[in-house]
């Protein structure tokens, strides 16, 4: 029945993790796959994907590739795709590479850009080595002749 050292696989192809609309959770959750939030979780949210449905509600820091948020987030959000939908209620930062606010949606707070990366390296930007070793050496001027 249940293969002995295995662990169930996260991902894309497995079902979300749904806290459901009578849940309250006091306490971080980290995962790699997709978190749903209907019911309250009072913590940090580490996870690949994350909703936060009409009903749910987050106090805390979320970390996550996507969020798209329908109901009610107090803290801060890193991630690279941002959604706040018009049902949205927002009070923090979100830190993101791109962000979409629908019309009837209520943020306060910042909203920090950030550039999407390739290999580790923010795209557009050039190392400032890079550009030192693409300048003409340094022209030093002749000493002026003393008389």
């Amino acid at each position: 029945m249940f293969s002995k050292g295995t662990a169930p696989k996260s991902g894309p192809d497995n079902v979300p993790s749904i806290i459901s609309q009578a849940t309250h959770i006091v306490g971080d959750i980290t995962t790699d796959g997709e978190v749903q939030i209907d019911g309250k979780v009072e913590g940090n949210i580490r996870c690949h994907s994350l909703v936060i449905a009409d009903t749910g509600e987050v106090s805390g820091k979320i970390t996550s590739e996507t969020v798209t948020i329908h109901g009610v987030l107090t803290g801060t959000v890193h991630g690279k795709s941002v959604h706040l939908a018009s049902t949205a209620r927002m009070v923090g930062d979100i830190t993101h590479e791109t962000l979409t606010i629908d019309a009837g949606a209520h943020m306060k707070g910042q909203c920090i850009p950030v550039e999407p990366t390739v290999d580790g390296k923010k795209e557009g930007v050039v190392a400032l080595s890079e550009v030192r070793a693409s300048l003409p050496a340094p022209h030093k001027p002749k000493e002026a002749a003393e008389g």
